[in-house]
């Protein structure tokens, strides 16, 4: 399989949510930590704290088609378990292409589509509203 950027395996958990930012131009993306039970979290970001990943792709990142490249980071990930749950949020055309490309263990995580475009935004406003989609959530 061929592999699609770098995702940190050791700081990764199961249940974490992946989140997917996309439009024609560009992919991104991001984690909300799951909560762990028990366990106290030195040096690392709280649970529920929006991150991004190292991976991208288009503006530099993968150098192909960001939506096809995207799709098969997730499907790598989701054949090693790095991840609990998806959020697809993507205009209609590039949300479909996504899902399409999704191999079925990937596909089995997907919880939530939404048809808009947070890529285009700049930082702090695209911050916003993933904020408030995961609050509606």
């Amino acid at each position: 399989m061929r592999r699609h950027g770098h995702i940190g395996h050791g700081h990764i958990r199961h249940g974490d949510l992946w989140i997917v930012l996309a439009d024609s131009s560009g992919a991104r993306l991001y984690r909300r930590r799951a909560a762990m039970t028990g366990a106290t979290m030195t040096g690392a970001a709280m649970p529920g704290a929006i991150e991004p990943l190292p991976c991208g792709c288009g503006g530099g990142g993968c150098g192909g088609d960001p939506v096809p490249d995207m799709a098969g980071i997730l499907n790598e990930a989701a054949a090693l378990g790095l991840f609990g749950s998806l959020m697809l949020v993507a205009p209609l055309p590039a949300l479909h292409a996504l899902k399409r490309a999704l191999l079925p263990a990937a596909c089995a995580l997907l919880v939530r589509e939404e048809t808009r475009n947070l890529l285009a935004l700049p930082d702090a406003a695209r911050a916003a509203r993933l904020a408030a989609l995961l609050r509606d959530r």
